[in-house]
């Protein structure tokens, strides 16, 4: 996310690492987001835009993040899964009904992430059928698998229990980079050169397994 911020767009960043999903967590920080930018004076006034407002979550963070493109779907553009999904009604929660959400949608996976859910398969197995079957309102919706790449790959962050992926922590990080902020600059502003860097095969890192997309160059 310093990469991208780096080209730009304006990250915030929320520490929460508890279980479950929490309604409250990205509404909280929206609103606060919208009030800073409605102060005269205030530095988000100048450099935040509402109009282009995405949300990511990676792992247990897409599920609070996918809250709030259910409670205000109008005002989120697309949401950045990374090696997660929307809650298919699994660990007692509900499921998170997203068929009505209406704006773009990113997955990014990795082929070598086992953090699996009892019963209900793999983190991948979940993502790709949401990506097939659970968003029918998104026009532009993008599935990328890479190969090398762990449950760890999408944080900088250290357990065994969820390693980084056989790629390393380089190139894994250079191949999440590549996507996130192709499909952002692409999506967000339509631009042509991150359009190509995003859909051409040659263009792609060498780790590139899976790529589909509904998205069209504008």
């Amino acid at each position: 996310w310093q990469h991208v911020a780096s080209y730009g767009f304006v990250v915030f960043v929320i520490d929460n690492a508890s279980g479950g999903s929490n309604g409250t967590l990205f509404t909280g920080i929206h609103d606060w987001i919208k009030e800073s930018a409605a102060t005269s004076g205030n530095w988000m006034e100048t450099f935040v835009d509402l109009d282009r407002f995405y949300v990511s979550g990676h792992s247990n963070g897409g599920l609070n993040a996918t809250d709030i493109i259910i409670d205000r779907p109008s005002e989120i553009d697309g949401i950045l899964y990374l090696a997660s999904y929307p809650n298919p009604g699994m660990l007692g929660l509900m499921e998170q009904d997203v068929s009505a959400y209406a704006g773009n949608v990113l997955f990014l996976c990795g082929a070598e992430d086992d953090t699996s859910v009892a019963l209900l398969g793999t983190t991948n197995e979940l993502g790709r059928t949401a990506y097939d079957e659970r968003f029918g309102a998104v026009e532009s919706k993008t599935w990328v698998l890479l190969n090398g790449v762990g449950h760890g790959g999408f944080g900088d962050y250290d357990n065994p229990a969820q390693p980084v992926g056989t790629l390393g922590r380089e190139a894994v990080t250079a191949s999440v980079r590549h996507f996130l902020l192709a499909w952002l600059l692409a999506e967000a502003y339509g631009d042509e050169t991150a359009y190509e860097n995003l859909t051409d095969e040659a263009l792609q890192p060498s780790s590139t397994g899976e790529f589909l997309t509904t998205m069209t160059a504008e």
